[in-house]
């Protein structure tokens, strides 16, 4: 059994109120769920991921925020392995202004511990000139600040946080 796939499994965290959620997407890679007690979709991704996998998932994302008619979004890559730099022009120049066409104003990258997923995610936020994208380490620091942000009467207000 490999070193990532032993962490990935002894390492499982769900964000709170996880057995209330609704799976409304599924993918080989990913699935999407309506955490509709925090009005947010929480997604989930693992292994490695393409560029079909990307495409097809956010895609569903942006379709799946705009039907809800939430805000925010929980991402979790905890369980995805290697880079997907090879994606950063998609995602900037296509992705995020059609999440912001759905109506996202906040978006909690939960960083992966594979090094070369987690220096992709750094890179893409680096580049997120919008200042949508913010990257943690935890789905607890990532829930904590939705909640703070939704919290707040200003979109524009970070909380603090910083990229």
């Amino acid at each position: 059994m490999s070193k990532f796939i032993h962490m990935m499994i002894n390492n499982v965290q769900d964000p709170k109120g996880f057995e209330k959620m609704e799976l409304i997407f599924k993918h080989p890679h990913a699935k999407i769920y309506n955490d509709y007690c925090e009005d947010r979709l929480f997604v989930r991704w693992w292994g490695q991921q393409s560029h079909t996998s990307i495409r097809t998932i956010g895609t569903s994302m942006s379709k799946l925020l705009r039907v809800k008619g939430y805000h925010q979004i929980l991402n979790c890559n905890q369980f995805v392995r290697g880079s997907f730099t090879q994606m950063d022009n998609w995602i900037l120049d296509i992705w995020v202004p059609m999440m912001i066409d759905a109506g996202l104003k906040n978006f909690a990258w939960i960083l992966s511990p594979d090094e070369s997923s987690r220096q992709s995610a750094a890179t893409m936020v680096g580049k997120d000139e919008e200042q949508l994208l913010f990257k943690f380490n935890t789905l607890k620091e990532g829930e904590e600040w939705l909640n703070n942000m939704k919290k707040k009467s200003s979109p524009e207000s970070h909380n603090g946080y910083k990229r």
